[in-house]
């Protein structure tokens, strides 16, 4: 949606329901492409107190996603620390609007930088992570998944081509066909060429749409998810989408740097799994869900200007092109780093292809 119809929604659903905005805090926009906005976040009040209203087109609001945070804020007995929901005030949903109001919750991230943490950092965002994973095994829900874990990579790689598409430059498109050329030599690899998952097909499972460093607030010692979004995923997304955020602002990093803290990383949720079964999992899905999350960087986030590859509605260029060779980097290490849990490379023409484009 544009940005000056979004704006009109804001206006209308504020006066409606009574909610004065904070003068001293912005609002934000998480952006789907070029002037293309999904909805408007703001922090205010109402006669509920502080509260941050969530406000757009209709959908915005998913009340089925409503009911599963319901039904995850009802199990009892959490251990802690596990990730706690903001109260839900208000919601609407309506032909051409919709809205929720959550309290608000203000706070410190996870971790004090949002490129480098220390090792009791990584253990506590690790324990956050499997004690949050072991409430929504308690979850009681009728919703199933609509496909399996095969499923899910192909359709979001397939996603991030066409959406890669839209972000016009002859550059541009000539590396979109390398970076798809690769997912295909990837997907085949992982799904057809080799057993790789057969022995560690992660299930789907319901988790959080978003797990990352900017996501989570801490407030009074508590982990908050303002803003959740509750869908399946494969197991262990979470932990690796928690990685990737963490590298979407590490391109100021050496690379050597970034692919040891990966290293540092994935040793760290995979030491927390309870079980060795668990453990062995872990280690073969990380890498394929990681290469998930990479290729939708390199076709879409960096070309596209997404968050916080942007500057005041605009590609910052110099940001996106440090970006991208951190993240070409870490595609090659992954290629190099994937076929030796099999015993095989077949990726040696890929990487080439990487080289070329780090010149």
């Amino acid at each position: 949606m544009k940005e000056s119809e979004l704006e009109k929604i804001y206006k209308k659903v504020a006066e409606e329901i009574g909610f004065k905005k904070d003068p001293v805090r912005e609002g934000w926009m998480p952006k789907l492409g070029p002037n293309d906005y999904k909805c408007k976040i703001v922090h205010g009040f109402t006669k509920k107190g502080p509260v941050t209203l969530t406000v757009g087109p209709k959908g915005v609001v998913d009340i089925k996603a409503l009911k599963l945070a319901g039904g995850y804020a009802l199990v009892k007995n959490k251990r802690s620390p596990s990730v706690v929901l903001p109260q839900v005030w208000d919601l609407g949903n309506h032909e051409d609007r919709s809205w929720v109001v959550r309290e608000r919750v203000e706070g410190r991230r996870p971790l004090l930088s949002s490129d480098f943490s220390s090792w009791n950092e990584k253990c506590k965002v690790a324990e956050l992570y499997w004690n949050t994973v072991r409430v929504f095994s308690k979850m009681e829900s009728e919703k199933q998944a609509d496909g399996d874990f095969e499923d899910f990579i192909r359709f979001r790689l397939d996603k991030w081509v066409e959406m890669g598409r839209g972000c016009k430059s002859r550059e541009n498109q000539q590396k979109q066909e390398t970076f798809g050329a690769i997912f295909n030599d990837v997907y085949r690899f992982v799904f057809y060429e080799t057993d790789f998952v057969d022995s560690a097909y992660p299930e789907m499972e319901l988790f959080f749409r978003n797990f990352g460093n900017t996501d989570i607030v801490i407030q009074d010692g508590k982990f908050y998810m303002p803003s959740p979004d509750i869908a399946f995923f494969p197991q262990f997304y979470g932990a690796v989408y928690f990685i990737w955020n963490v590298l979407m602002y590490s391109h100021d990093r050496r690379p050597l740097d970034v692919l040891v803290d990966i290293e540092h990383w994935r040793g760290v949720f995979k030491e927390s799994c309870r079980t060795k079964g668990t453990k062995e999992k872990f280690n073969r899905a990380f890498y394929v869900l990681l290469l998930e999350r990479v290729f939708g960087t390199l076709l879409v986030d960096i070309p596209c200007g997404k968050s916080p590859f942007e500057n005041e509605g605009k590609i910052d260029k110099i940001k996106a092109k440090k970006a991208e060779k951190i993240f070409i980097m870490i595609l090659k290490y992954l290629l190099d780093k994937l076929p030796t849990l099999v015993k095989n490379k077949p990726f040696e023409e890929d990487i080439k292809k990487l080289d070329k484009l780090l010149i």
